[in-house]
């Protein structure tokens, strides 16, 4: 798949959000398809932020987290944290079992890939396709408050633009070939969806072409204008993947001091 159909530049991208969110027709021709109902999430008929999105399970302070704070920061826009934590976690899939094993950056080899270490907090035998709200790490805390708390403690301020759409996503296709075409509807008037796709990943292209493909041209033909999405970062090295899941090494001793100790009810 060429990327290029899928991703705007970041300029052009920003450009046409802040056209977008002026755009009363396009709203409610998106409010139409989304099916009128009064439980859009607040952000969607926010006309005066433009939103810089993420959207995944759960999360935690890793780099890429970092990486969409700081995009943010630089264009003067809102930070967006979809959550779906009522999917299911399945080993197979890198994004969610980076949240079961944690990765620590540790610098770079001679051939400048990324050194990791990492921990368990969960038991994947035991959790392996479960759903994430009712999984708990190896001290016995939900592995959602877990993250959040890691979270809350390096940057929060952040905690309030976390948002738990699991409950929308159920009531609008319940399967990815159908919600994320609502989720690039809901996302059309004022916000920009970041993302690093791998078109060349055995396991994710055939997601590319089945759920993320034809969601995009479906809003393009039924809309009249097309998801905005940009890369996440610049350059995608595949074999680098896993430490854009990664944490800095700054943050490795607290994080695994809050992994081996429950959090202390006062």
């Amino acid at each position: 798949m060429n990327l290029d159909i899928i991703y705007t530049p970041i300029t052009e991208a920003i450009t046409e959000a802040k056209r977008r969110s002026e755009d009363t027709e396009l709203r409610n021709k998106a409010l139409k398809l989304l099916g009128e109902r009064a439980d859009q999430p607040d952000f969607f008929s926010d006309k005066n932020h433009i939103y810089f999105a993420l959207f995944r399970n759960i999360f935690t302070p890793d780099q890429e987290f970092v990486i969409l704070k700081e995009k943010a920061k630089e264009s003067n826009a809102r930070p967006l944290y979809l959550e779906y934590t009522t999917d299911k976690f399945v080993t197979r899939n890198e994004d969610k079992y980076s949240l079961g094993r944690l990765y620590f950056s540790n610098g770079k080899n001679k051939n400048g890939e990324t050194l990791l270490d990492s921990f368990k907090v969960i038991d994947f035998n035991k959790f392996d396709g479960e759903k994430f709200y009712k999984i708990d790490t190896t001290t016995g805390e939900n592995i959602i408050d877990f993250h959040h708390r890691i979270l809350k403690y390096f940057y929060p301020e952040e905690i309030e633009n976390i948002e738990d759409i699991s409950e929308w996503l159920h009531k609008n296709g319940n399967v990815a070939e159908n919600y994320y075409k609502k989720i690039f509807i809901l996302l059309a008037t004022n916000t920009i969806l970041f993302e690093k796709f791998y078109p060349h990943n055995k396991i994710e292209a055939p997601f590319l072409e089945k759920v993320i493909y034809p969601a995009f041209k479906y809003v393009e033909s039924t809309l009249g204008v097309k998801p905005l999405i940009c890369p996440l970062i610049d350059k995608v090295d595949p074999s680098d993947d896993i430490g854009w899941w990664a944490y800095t090494g700054d943050k490795k001793d607290v994080i695994l001091k809050m992994a081996q100790n429950p959090p202390q009810n006062n």
